[in-house]
């Protein structure tokens, strides 16, 4: 049966505590009141300056990194389907060489959008005069 380190407690399962090289092993008790938080990923308890939080999460540093990582490759895939679909359309709308009709269409109605500097540089240079 493990043995708390800090309070003493023996409890009957690792599962019902914590260990870690610093402190050696702590019951769940001790590891609330030292503000230790678990990982969502893993479960373990890391303290809370350890720990990161993404989409309102807490995770480990190496859960966060390897999570992240696995998140930034599904963007670049996402963002590289997304220019061949509009290579694709692009080359689809010409006709000889020529944009077809119903290319030009779309373009014709689209206005082009400020960014949202463009507004507020736009807004600042009217109360300025």
């Amino acid at each position: 049966m493990p043995t708390c380190t800090r309070c003493g407690k023996q409890v009957e399962s690792e599962s019902e505590g914590y260990y870690s090289d610093e402190r050696g092993f702590l019951c769940n008790s001790c590891v609330n009141q030292l503000d230790m938080l678990p990982c969502t990923s893993c479960g373990r308890h890391f303290p809370f300056s350890d720990m990161v939080e993404w989409d309102g999460d807490m995770f480990c540093k190496a859960d966060y990194t390897r999570m992240k990582a696995e998140s930034d490759e599904e963007d670049k895939e996402d963002a590289k389907k997304a220019a061949e679909e509009k290579k694709r359309d692009e080359e689809e709308g010409m006709i000889g060489g020529k944009p077809s009709e119903s290319a030009e269409e779309p373009e014709k109605s689209e206005a082009k959008e400020e960014s949202i500097f463009q507004k507020i540089s736009r807004f600042l240079k009217g109360r300025k005069k």
